[in-house]
């Protein structure tokens, strides 16, 4: 068995509170948020490729420049949430999301 080198561990975060959380510059690929509560979180340049965001909030959330690439945001609250410059490459579930005034989607 081999260590994995930090940039590849999943990390599981499903059902959590991370209000206003400062997740800048982190790299959560491959990660499962799905049902947490990201309300006014930051996540600035965060690399965020493959993560189940399914039924989370992400309210106001701050994601400008962030790496969405082939996330899921399947029944996701992006309301009022900033993705600017974001590279959401193959992101799916868009059309189950409520995108109610955010920025930056394709």
């Amino acid at each position: 068995m081999k260590n994995q080198s930090m940039g590849l561990m999943r990390t599981n975060i499903v059902d959590a509170v991370a209000r206003r959380a400062d997740l800048s510059d982190s790299d959560f690929s491959r990660s499962d948020f799905s049902f947490s509560d990201f309300s006014n979180a930051k996540m600035i340049g965060t690399k965020l490729v493959r993560v189940d965001f399914s039924g989370a909030i992400l309210t106001g959330a701050d994601l400008k420049d962030a790496v969405l690439v082939d996330a899921d945001f399947s029944h996701v609250n992006l309301s009022n949430a900033d993705l600017t410059g974001a590279n959401c490459r193959g992101i799916r579930g868009l059309e189950t999301a409520n995108t109610t005034r955010a920025r930056g989607l394709p």
